[in-house]
C-alpha cells in the first residue's frame, strides 16, 4: 500500500491543478459579490428632531442619504403614524426639499417640517402623547425605504404653541 507522500509525489500536478481551481472559483465569488453589492440601490433613511438655536422654530428632519454607487430618483417622502396613515410631505404642513430629484452615490436628501405643524397635524387624527413615526422614501420604481422609529412627543410640544 503506498502512502499519502508517495501518491501526492507522483500527481503533484494534478493537486496544484486542483488548488488553482478552486482557488479561482473562491476569488470569482468574492468578486461577483462585492460587483452586486456595488451596483446595487441603497438608500439609508432617517427622520430625527432637528435642533435649533435663536429664533428658529424646531423641525422633524427626513434624511435620505444614497449609500450606494448607483443614482436613485426619488418620487415621494412622507411620515408614517403608528395606525398606517401617511403624511405626504409637501402637503401643507412642511416645508420641504424639491421632489423629484436624483441622488447620485454619496449625496443626500433633506426635508423639514416644522414640530408644530406636526404636532397640529397629529392631533387632527386624534392622536395624543407619545407616538412613533416612521420616515418614508419612494423611488421611481415604488421601492419604499423606511427611517427605524422615532418617538414624537405630541404634548411637549402642543403645549409650546
Amino acid at each position: 500500500m503506498r502512502s499519502i507522500g508517495m501518491w501526492l509525489y507522483d500527481n503533484w500536478a494534478t493537486v496544484i491543478t486542483a488548488l488553482v481551481a478552486v482557488y479561482g472559483a473562491g476569488l470569482s465569488t468574492v468578486t461577483f459579490r462585492a460587483q452586486r453589492r456595488r451596483d446595487r440601490v441603497s438608500l439609508k433613511v432617517s427622520l430625527s428632531e432637528a435642533g435649533v438655536d435663536g429664533m428658529f422654530q424646531p423641525t422633524l428632519q427626513l434624511r435620505a442619504v444614497n449609500v450606494g454607487l448607483r443614482p436613485i430618483h426619488l418620487e415621494e417622502a412622507a411620515i408614517i403614524l403608528p395606525n398606517g396613515e401617511e403624511l405626504i410631505w409637501g402637503s401643507r404642513f412642511a416645508s420641504h426639499g424639491d421632489l423629484p430629484c436624483t441622488l447620485v452615490g454619496g449625496r443626500k436628501y433633506t426635508a423639514t417640517a416644522m414640530v408644530n405643524d406636526v404636532s397640529l397635524a397629529l392631533m387632527k387624527k386624534e392622536l395624543g402623547g407619545s407616538v412613533k413615526l416612521r420616515g418614508r422614501i419612494i423611488d421611481e420604481t415604488g421601492t419604499a425605504y423606511t427611517s427605524e422609529p422615532f418617538r414624537f412627543r405630541i404634548r411637549e410640544w402642543v403645549s409650546k404653541i
